[in-house]
């Protein structure tokens, strides 16, 4: 019984919740929404294709943004006439609204692309570039 509280506490201390403003990720997160953010999901594991993250903006400190991870370390990221391209392949992406520009980033060693799902409306990599590791505050883990 003990154990199941610790992990409870645990859980909530390593918690953030945030509350989403802008419409970079409709139709998924509404403006206004509060998202829980689990701090200590990539301690062990890294973040994967589709992972919804809070991130802190790379070049904005103090700056969180809530995006979707698309690209991975070591990967050559595409977008080409609104269609995501992982090293040449197409990829289903989400239900995202696109845009018919066209974007390439070659990833290194810890560095992740992320898009909002609202792509005609989001500030993301298509403008500040790739993001790194350490700009990934956590995943986002529920959503009210």
């Amino acid at each position: 019984m003990f154990g199941r509280f610790l992990d409870i506490a645990l859980g909530f201390a390593c918690s953030k919740w945030v509350k989403v403003r802008g419409s970079s990720m409709m139709p998924m997160l509404q403006e206004g929404a509060w998202v829980r953010v689990d701090r200590l999901a990539y301690r062990k594991s890294m973040p994967r294709r589709f992972d919804v993250v809070l991130i802190e903006h790379p070049h904005r400190v103090g700056f969180w943004e809530v995006k979707r991870v698309v690209g991975l370390p070591g990967e050559r990221i595409e977008i080409v006439d609104g269609v995501l391209l992982i090293d040449g392949a197409g990829v289903q992406d989400v239900d995202a609204v696109r845009d018919a520009s066209s974007y390439k980033w070659q990833l290194g060693e810890g560095q992740y692309v992320v898009l909002g799902d609202n792509r005609l409306h989001s500030t993301d990599s298509r403008a500040f570039g790739h993001v790194q590791a350490r700009h990934i505050v956590g995943r986002v883990v529920l959503r009210q």
